[in-house]
């Protein structure tokens, strides 16, 4: 070995006689490569995550999903009327089941608004999507989902809102998924 080889060309250590990897940082000696060594020198960083957070696929399947249930709502208020939801009783009663609900005046009124409140939840779930899909502010996806949480109380009740929290605190949690 000459003396130029005598040290590490990117960490400096000091090398034995012989060897092909330095033993400090794993390099090869000569431009050699080393297979078994993670760390490819100084200064090495393993590659960040340049896509969303994983967990943010819940929040555009439920984006989506609310999106489509405001709709349908939005829709029957402004078309369902009394003649339709009384052959709707009937179906069900032929079935051997007991319709839930029962016909009133503001049946269209509260129809429209939980459309409405419905379609205010999927607009938040998308945004936090959207922030999670460009990594970043990741404070905005965090509200963002948060809001959609709080919003999807009135459209399926407890059940969303624990999912909806759970989601949020893990989006909260996630420091690789968000550049900011």
């Amino acid at each position: 070995m000459s003396d130029e080889n005598k040290f590490c060309t990117a960490c400096g250590a000091m090398l034995p006689d012989g060897a092909e990897f330095c033993p400090e940082c794993g390099a090869g000696i000569g431009g050699r490569a080393n297979p078994h060594s993670y760390a490819q020198g100084p200064g090495y960083t393993p590659a960040q995550r340049t896509g969303p957070p994983t967990i943010s696929i819940l929040v555009l399947i439920y984006g989506v999903f609310a999106l489509i249930l405001g709709v349908v709502s939005v829709y029957l208020g402004l078309t369902f009327t009394e003649a339709d939801f009384q052959e709707l009783v009937e179906q069900y009663e032929a079935m051997g089941m007991v319709f839930p609900l029962e016909w009133s005046d503001s049946f269209s009124s509260e129809m429209l608004l939980t459309g409405g409140i419905t379609i205010a939840s999927a607009v938040c779930a998308l945004v936090s999507y959207w922030f999670c899909y460009k990594r970043g502010p990741k404070t905005y996806a965090v509200i963002a989902c948060a809001l959609a949480t709080v919003l999807s109380f009135g459209m399926i009740g407890i059940v969303s809102v624990i999912i909806g929290a759970l989601v949020t605190f893990l989006l909260y949690r996630d420091s690789n998924g968000f550049a900011s």
